[in-house]
């Protein structure tokens, strides 16, 4: 697929200044992103619509030591964002006398969401007080259950709202009529929000819960800005500590090294294991590793949560081969949208091959595993097509859905894929344009290769968290010569470069992940354009400077 180059203005010679200024963040602002501080820039968590009323009823339950259930979505942003709520009620509890909280998350073949099976269930256990967390917000008819079985309910959800709100107290920032100032929080930021204002009196309390919030920001890929970037930035700090058993053996687990976390390992090396259990069987092991008080119990769960996620990897391997080897058969990139759907694939893996394809093709996709004539599954869009307001359009054709604007999850009769397919490429083709469909690189800045110093890359770090709204920056040397390459990899699928310069005996190193396809295209002495993140790498004491590449082509 092309790529199209763009590279932004040149406003400043300081290349974290340049960055900055290219992403449209002014400069009176700069010292406030590169330096967030926890307690000036925390949010009032009273601004945010319902936790208030929220606060009230808990501490109700609490002091009348009511039983407290917690309904909670099986992925890696509902999964910490439980264990806070746990924690917090867990606390309060054990100063007051009540009983512990008690927790369901549902298998994901039971589908997202609230439902009635779960509300049977923690009603058996004496649950009078319902709290969803990252559900609920869409489901009118299980609140009304609950309601009618007794159970009281908040609902904290930070999904869009429908028209009409369940009457309930609900927890969501989106809601209208919300003073919040701050709006796109995940789940585990809504968590921390409230138990921030459960325990006012108790700050540390909630800062140590920052490294759950953290986890569960940085996985759903919410916006990195505002306070969820305070959060973020934060949360790894508290993570780093390694103060939280679960955590420290899942991050033992995962191979990390000892320092900082970044989102980087976040994202790609913690979440997935997270998300894992509840991809292949049911996330309650997750749950529980998170809230793990015995040391030799969490090593046991994390080694098992790294076995599950191998398991996934393989599984989500197998699944998008398939997958691409049907999208080729039957031409689907002629589309403005992709489908794909099958029976025998896993419904816990749909939504990672369909990011995988919108990433491959840059256009929507929607991948459904079929069973017993019903499909589950998952899309994942671009920013010209807004997935949760189209699939409104398409809500005839559907059983549930819900999502954000470039995420979604969906079920429907099988026997509607082929008409709801047609109805999203009627969508698509009024709002998604030819330029859309291209791939666009943002050049952050160009530089000269003598900017490519130790300290001025460490510098970079300061822009941390990455992720979405705040992503790697990209940075670009003009006609490099290549001195070297090399495939490497188990299955030979990455390339690796040497870079030279004129003026100059420098060697760089540079790793083009999956990139082995464009080996033939640079020969030794050929001359290119090179995208690229610089990263610093540590061997036997010595420091080097080596780089991501993200982009490449013949010189300009």
């Amino acid at each position: 697929m092309k790529t199209n180059w763009y590279f932004a203005e040149k406003k400043s010679d300081d290349l974290i200044e340049q960055i900055l200024l290219s992403r449209g963040i002014a400069k009176k602002y700069h010292d406030a992103f590169l330096h967030p501080n926890y307690e000036r820039d925390s949010a009032d968590p009273l601004t945010i619509k319902g936790i208030k009323e929220g606060v009230v009823r808990v501490r109700r339950a609490i002091k009348t030591k009511e039983q407290i259930g917690i309904f909670a979505d099986y992925d890696a942003d509902g999964i910490p964002a439980a264990a806070i709520l746990w924690e917090t009620f867990h606390f309060l509890a054990l100063k007051n006398g009540a009983p512990d909280p008690v927790t369901y998350i549902p298998s994901r073949q039971e589908g997202y969401g609230l439902n009635e099976k779960g509300i049977d269930e923690l009603k058996a256990q004496g649950v009078t007080l319902l709290i969803t967390i990252d559900l609920g917000v869409r489901s009118h008819k299980e609140v009304a259950y609950a309601q009618r079985e007794g159970l009281d309910v908040i609902v904290i959800d930070h999904h869009l709202v429908d028209k009409t709100l369940p009457r309930a107290i609900v927890i969501n920032p989106k809601q209208p009529g919300c003073p919040s100032k701050f709006k796109d929080y995940a789940a585990g930021g809504l968590a921390l929000k409230f138990a921030q204002a459960l325990t006012p009196d108790e700050p540390n309390f909630s800062r140590w819960q920052l490294d759950l919030a953290a986890i569960s920001t940085i996985s759903d890929m919410v916006p990195l800005v505002g306070e969820n970037r305070l959060i973020a930035k934060y949360g790894m700090l508290v993570a780093a500590k390694r103060r939280r058993l679960g955590l420290r053996s899942l991050v033992e687990a995962a191979g990390i090294k000892e320092g900082e976390i970044s989102s980087y390992q976040v994202g790609f090396m913690i979440a997935p294991r997270i998300n894992a259990p509840g991809r292949m069987d049911h996330a309650s092991r997750s749950f529980y590793l998170l809230i793990e008080r015995n040391g030799a119990q969490a090593k046991e769960i994390a080694k098992s949560l790294n076995s599950t996620n191998e398991e996934r990897q393989a599984e989500c391997a197998r699944v998008l081969n398939e997958a691409l080897a049907m999208i080729e058969r039957q031409g689907l990139t002629n589309n403005k949208a992709i489908l794909v759907a099958k029976e025998g694939w896993s419904a816990g893996v749909v939504g990672l091959v369909a990011g995988r394809i919108t990433e491959k093709f840059h256009r929507p996709a929607v991948v459904l595993a079929i069973e017993n004539g019903t499909a589950k599954g998952s899309a994942r869009s671009i920013d010209a097509f807004h997935l949760v307001d189209n699939l409104e359009k398409l809500a005839s054709q559907l059983t549930t859905f819900g999502g954000h604007a470039r995420a979604a999850g969906l079920t429907l009769p099988g026997k509607n894929i082929k008409k709801f397919y047609a109805e999203l490429l009627a969508l698509v083709d009024k709002q998604i344009t030819d330029r859309n469909l291209a791939h666009m690189l943002t050049i952050d800045a160009m530089v000269m290769p003598e900017q490519l110093t130790i300290d001025t890359i460490a510098r970079l770090a300061l822009l941390e968290p990455f992720g979405v709204g705040n992503r790697q920056p990209v940075l670009a040397l003009k006609n490099v010569i290549i001195k070297a390459t090399r495939l490497v990899g188990q299955e030979q699928s990455h390339l690796q470069l040497q870079i030279g310069f004129d003026h100059s005996q420098a060697i760089v190193k540079a790793i083009g992940f999956s990139m082995a396809s464009v080996a033939g295209e640079i020969p030794v002495g050929s001359r290119v354009d090179l995208a690229f993140f610089p990263t610093i790498n540590e061997w036997q004491g010595r420091r080097h400077i080596d780089l991501k590449v993200i982009g490449i082509r013949a010189a300009s």
